[in-house]
């Protein structure tokens, strides 16, 4: 029963949650996916680790990225980890990918 629950689509989970709901929506437009019950877990720790606006940026990078991103949850993970040690979202791509992680001096806060 724990698998068929880890299958279903983030849409058929129930939330109350009107921003993660938005997350949610903004994600599976914007990439054309539905998300899984463990992704949406991840979305809802991202809601409340990180600054409203910084998830649905890091979906366009994703969106925007010139090589397909198989694992887009992860890559969004790391993008956001990289820009709240930067201080905030960064402008532009680090050098091969977001989610490489780097210095500082790699990106330029917005």
């Amino acid at each position: 029963a724990r698998g068929k629950e880890a299958e279903k689509p983030r849409s058929e989970i129930k939330t109350d949650d009107i921003k993660v709901a938005s997350m949610v929506a903004y994600y599976e437009k914007a990439t054309g996916r539905a998300l899984g019950h463990m992704d949406g877990v991840r979305v809802v720790e991202f809601a409340d680790e990180y600054e409203h606006g910084w998830f649905e940026k890091a979906v366009d990078e994703v969106v925007a990225s010139p090589e397909p991103i198989n694992a887009p949850m992860p890559y969004i993970g790391k993008c956001l980890e990289n820009w709240k040690a930067a201080g905030g979202v960064t402008k532009g791509r680090k050098k091969g990918s977001a989610a490489a992680g780097g210095g500082d001096d790699d990106y330029e806060p917005v």
